[in-house]
């Protein structure tokens, strides 16, 4: 059961990422475009690398990848209060 679980983690994290860069205020920044093609590009890396080691428990690389799956979740909000605080 966990197994699925976590498995189901890791599917909605990557269907998360792929949908943030598909949104238009993301597609339109060049920054926040390059971070989310970068954090997908390391997700899939993670993920070829943890077939022949066990990535997920070395604190070292899972404390940054959680923060950076974060800070690409918030990324449209961000960008989009940013575009606001501009127009005024």
């Amino acid at each position: 059961m966990g197994l699925l679980l976590f498995i189901w983690v890791l599917v909605r994290l990557f269907k998360m990422a792929r949908g943030v860069l598909n949104t238009d205020s993301v597609k339109n920044d060049d920054f926040g475009s390059g971070l989310t093609v970068g954090f997908l590009a390391g997700y899939v890396g993670l993920l070829v690398q943890s077939i022949s080691m066990n990535t997920v428990i070395v604190i070292r690389v899972m404390e940054p990848f959680w923060f950076m799956a974060a800070i690409v979740l918030s990324l449209p909000r961000l960008i989009e209060k940013e575009e606001a605080r501009e127009d005024l």
